[in-house]
């Protein structure tokens, strides 16, 4: 049985030196055919991980409530009023929070500077609903929501556009569609969301 072994070595051997060149380009079709299998199969693995963060991303026990198309509609048929049903649990069981969401093209302008942003005017309940966190202060608190109070809570674009001389912004003014709201926080950055990009 050695022997037989031996002798198949022996001839593969033979056979090798025989044909180099074509030794050499099976080898070479295999490896390109092994790396090609290789590539493949992570570029498949890599995309469905980044679809699957994706939709992580938008939360796995989030339901999004939008207006019914209308094409005689001219505004928006939810109210705040719909988002207080909403979030009562008596009505909608095992509901946490809701946060109504008014998206607006907006103008933001610091001294001679302005930014076209999208503008998202909400309640505090979006940034636990979404998960946002800041790197720099605060979110908006039920204390600014109930007081009307003008403030702002921007992303990390509109900072390095209208601050771009490295001062931070919280504490600033900021003229939104030429009213001025103070800056109470900055974002950290991420990746789009459902209602636009939040590092506006």
């Amino acid at each position: 049985m050695c022997e037989l072994f031996s002798e198949n070595v022996r001839l593969a051997l033979n056979g090798l030196r025989a044909n180099k060149l074509r030794a050499a380009l099976t080898m070479l079709g295999v490896m390109i055919g092994v790396a090609a299998v290789i590539t493949l199969m992570s570029i498949g693995d890599g995309v469905n991980r980044y679809i699957a963060d994706q939709f992580l991303g938008l939360g796995t026990n989030l339901v999004f409530v939008l207006p019914g198309d209308d094409p005689n509609r001219t505004e928006a048929t939810l109210t705040l009023r719909d988002a207080e049903t909403l979030a009562d649990a008596a009505v909608v069981p095992g509901v946490i929070n809701a946060a109504p969401v008014v998206i607006r093209g907006a103008n933001l302008q610091v001294g001679g500077l302005i930014y076209r942003s999208t503008l998202q005017a909400t309640t505090p309940d979006y940034a636990r609903v979404q998960g946002l966190e800041v790197q720099s202060g605060r979110l908006m608190n039920d204390t600014d929501y109930f007081g009307r109070s003008r403030v702002v809570v921007i992303g990390t674009e509109v900072v390095n556009y209208l601050f771009s001389d490295g001062g931070d912004p919280v504490g600033g003014d900021v003229k939104i569609n030429g009213i001025n709201f103070r800056v109470i926080g900055v974002l950290e950055e991420q990746g789009g969301g459902p209602f636009g990009n939040p590092n506006e």
